[in-house]
């Protein structure tokens, strides 16, 4: 078993068995924390900071190309406004060679694997430290094709760890 996969199982059953994410008040906290630790375990790559990508976004910088590297079920059900998915970054990679990659997925685990891959590969990538979560707590926006939406999409309800006013579907 690879370092990442022991790590997002590690993950896992540390939220599973230690954080019950409905009776949990402090879940910003607790997206900070593992943010840290992933990023901490993944030193050898670079992250973006939410609030950094966010100002980006804001700022309408054009050389930037957001990655979403979850399933196709996590993208069906929301993603950040302008990101692509991996398959269709890959089918184009040649074209994005002079612009800054931000990857993410539900806390940043998936998406440090890819950014190593994507550095390794001569592109100016980072991981969004936090991923998704992150991206929410600091005020950012997912959308369902044209329209935003308020629902998120995780591998298991130990991940649901949305602000209020937010819904996580589980399979």
């Amino acid at each position: 078993m690879n370092s990442s996969k022991l790590l997002i199982l590690t993950l896992t059953l540390f939220l599973s068995s230690c954080v019950d994410p409905k009776n949990t008040d402090n879940k910003s906290g607790v997206v900070i924390s593992m943010a840290k630790s992933v990023a901490l375990k993944n030193n050898d790559i670079k992250h973006m900071q939410a609030t950094e990508l966010l100002k980006r976004r804001e700022n309408k910088i054009d050389d930037l190309i957001i990655v979403d590297v979850r399933t196709k079920a996590e993208q069906m059900e929301s993603m950040i406004p302008g990101a692509i998915s991996k398959e269709l970054f890959e089918k184009h990679a040649k074209y994005f060679k002079d612009k800054d990659i931000v990857s993410y997925c539900t806390v940043g685990s998936r998406s440090s694997e890819y950014t190593r891959e994507l550095q390794k590969n001569g592109y100016k990538a980072y991981s969004l430290q936090g991923g998704i979560l992150s991206w929410i707590h600091r005020g950012g926006k997912v959308f369902k094709e044209d329209k935003e939406v308020k629902k998120v999409r995780f591998l298991s309800e130990a991940w649901n760890l949305l602000p209020k006013g937010y819904e996580g579907v589980f399979p």
